[in-house]
């Protein structure tokens, strides 16, 4: 939420600049007698604001086409601990807490505070949703976590409070 507004305040400040500088562009091409500085200043903030806006556009088509997207082959392993947002999990503690996805969909994971998934079920990966790229299966109920990628690697994110961002990230480590 906090990242969209953030996106939408700069895709305003980029296109007020980007209209004001066509706004000088126009009003000297049509009056000749401004100086030639004002001109250069339209076309700069023109091409600045054009520049950062198709840099921001093109890094989000590329980031879906190149992030790495695990398939559930290639989740196979154990997992540990490797960041915690908005939680008092003290750091030292990271690596009493593990997850480990099997090749026939089993999983097992530790007591971990904050989470609230079984210790052992069934696991899978599958991209039709965003943010809820993986479900666990425990007896009759499902819960859902996030894959959060990244152009060189991903983290399984157990979302615990979206509103206030708390969340706990496992990465592969073996």
């Amino acid at each position: 939420m906090l990242f969209n507004l953030f996106i939408l305040l700069h895709i305003l400040f980029f296109g007020i600049l980007l209209l004001w500088g066509l706004y000088i562009i126009i009003r000297n091409y049509l009056k000749k007698d401004q100086p030639e500085s004002m001109t250069l200043k339209g076309y700069t903030a023109a091409g600045i604001s054009a520049g950062i806006f198709l840099i921001v556009f093109l890094y989000h088509v590329s980031f879906e086409a190149f992030a790495f997207k695990p398939t559930a082959e290639e989740m196979v392993g154990k997992y540990q601990i490797a960041r915690v947002t908005g939680l008092p999990i003290k750091k030292s503690e990271y690596q009493n807490y593990n997850l480990e996805l099997k090749s026939d969909r089993r999983f097992f994971l530790d007591k971990t505070p904050y989470i609230e998934v079984c210790e052992s079920g069934l696991y899978e990966v599958d991209y039709q949703f965003e943010n809820n790229e993986i479900s666990w299966q425990c007896g009759n109920g499902f819960s859902m976590t996030h894959i959060s990628r990244g152009f060189f690697g991903y983290q399984i994110e157990f979302i615990v409070d979206p509103d206030i961002r708390q969340s706990i990230f496992f990465r592969k480590s073996e």
